[in-house]
């Protein structure tokens, strides 16, 4: 009965409460009930059915026994059937079972929120943890900056007080000196005074390693006058950071070092070489170190040449920052070009690129070739002096002419208190980019410089500067 119920359900139009009709069951629809079968004890008039129930049309019994159906008009079979049972839809649940799931449903909910609040506030803990971690991070990079500034102006100091003991000068940032130091003294040979008439000047023995007691006793003056100037240091805000005098002495030593390196670079031919090697093999910043020095080697002959009083300011007008470039990269150009003109201008495979500034002044660029021919002339010289040859003989990366569009265009650099003059300046390249002396904060020549009213010409160059300045129609 329930699987007739799932496919006649009780809106579908059949009544089952109602007598039906004889008309009901044609014998079209019903010919078994009507057929003389054995079954039903032969013909409809005298079957055994019939004679049980009787005429179906009049015999309400079939009706009694099947019970009345509340929805109606459906055929009525002649047995019995079951009442189906009561579909269960989800509104029948019991209350108790609903209530389990909403309460099932807000525990979730709950936990819900709670995972989500803990996550919110891990996430929070972490940022704050993170913020704190950058900020001791950052604390301690202040620290050790400030620390290492301290350091690299104590060794500045260290190194000061060493060259006033032994009369030398530098003349930019790098600490190249500009005159020769001191020979060891002979014996019974006094060492004589510094400016202020009192000081002794330092003769260390170059020849000898920092612990020979000559050598100590220079570092033992350097510190000496190191620790005495750390101690008018201001304590609030200490300039040096208080170092030891253990540490003192070590600097000094280390520069004694350097200084050793420097005389025999100044006195003997693989010192030289050497020292050379080291300055112009590293790095670019090192080769325009090199490069300077070059030029002001070259500055007392160019002072023979044209006159101690026409030349005043022949060292200020060399600056390490204002040197050519090398570079062995193709820079603005393609690959393949720069490679061809490479090879082409002698360069070879690893040769270096000669990048000059663009801002140079023609007075500028002649003035640095006069001083680079003379700075050959005196590596001749010296050579022919030493060697009986006048031909110098050098490991040298080979070196070539820029491409036009590797030219190096930037402003000039402002170095310390040294100052850019107009007379250095390209007035045709303020023009292409657009700047005034104003902007580039370059003055006035002042008139006692007369190093700036010579009238250079490309007299006197050698072949190779002659070469630089061939295409430079400003020169």
């Amino acid at each position: 009965m329930a699987e007739y119920q799932a496919t006649h359900t009780p809106d579908s139009g059949y009544a089952n409460t109602a007598t039906p009709a004889a008309s009901t069951f044609a014998p079209a629809q019903y010919g078994g009930f009507n057929s003389g079968n054995a079954m039903f004890g032969g013909s409809a008039g005298n079957s055994t059915w019939l004679s049980e129930y009787g005429a179906y049309g009049a015999n309400q019994q079939l009706v009694g026994d099947l019970g009345g159906y509340p929805n109606g008009q459906e055929h009525p079979f002649p047995y019995p059937f079951p009442q189906p049972d009561s579909v269960v839809t989800p509104s029948h649940y019991e209350p108790s079972l609903l209530a389990q799931c909403l309460n099932r449903i807000q525990v979730l909910e709950t936990q819900l929120v709670a995972t989500k609040r803990d996550a919110d506030e891990a996430k929070a803990t972490a940022r704050q943890l993170l913020a704190l971690q950058e900020k001791e991070n950052g604390e301690v990079r202040k620290k050790n900056l400030q620390t290492d500034a301290m350091r690299t102006k104590t060794q500045g100091l260290v190194q000061d007080k060493a060259r006033w003991l032994l009369s030398v000068r530098v003349m930019d940032a790098e600490g190249q000196l500009i005159e020769d130091l001191p020979h060891p003294l002979k014996e019974d040979e006094e060492p004589g005074f510094l400016a202020d008439g009192v000081t002794r000047k330092a003769h260390p023995n170059w020849n000898a390693g920092v612990s020979d007691k000559i050598n100590v006793a220079f570092c033992t003056r350097v510190t000496n006058l190191a620790m005495d100037a750390i101690g008018h240091d201001d304590p609030a805000k200490p300039a040096y950071g208080n170092p030891s005098r253990e540490d003192v002495m070590a600097m000094a030593k280390q520069y004694y070092r350097t200084l050793r390196r420097v005389y025999s670079a100044q006195t003997t031919p693989e010192g030289e070489e050497r020292h050379s090697h080291k300055l112009t093999l590293g790095k670019w910043r090192g080769r325009k170190v090199q490069k300077a020095a070059n030029l002001r080697r070259a500055v007392d002959r160019f002072r023979e040449i044209h006159g101690k009083e026409n030349t005043v300011g022949d060292y200020d007008a060399i600056q390490t920052d204002d040197m050519s470039s090398e570079h062995s990269d193709c820079g603005n150009v393609p690959q393949d070009v720069f490679k061809a003109h490479r090879k082409r201008s002698g360069g070879g495979e690893q040769g270096w690129e000669v990048r000059p500034k663009n801002w140079h002044s023609r007075f500028l660029k002649l003035y640095y070739a006069h001083l680079k021919t003379i700075s050959r002339q005196l590596c001749q010289e010296k050579s022919k002096k030493r060697r009986g040859s006048s031909k110098v003989k050098t490991r040298r990366v080979p070196r070539f002419k820029s491409l036009p569009a590797n030219n190096n265009n930037s402003a000039p650099v402002l170095v310390r208190d040294k100052p850019l003059y107009e007379k250095m300046v390209s007035s045709e390249w303020m023009e292409q980019v657009g700047m005034t002396y104003k902007e580039l904060n370059a003055v006035a020549n002042p008139a006692e410089l007369t190093l700036f009213n010579l009238a250079l010409t490309t007299e006197g160059l050698d072949d190779i500067e002659l070469e630089y300045l061939a295409d430079d129609e400003t020169a």
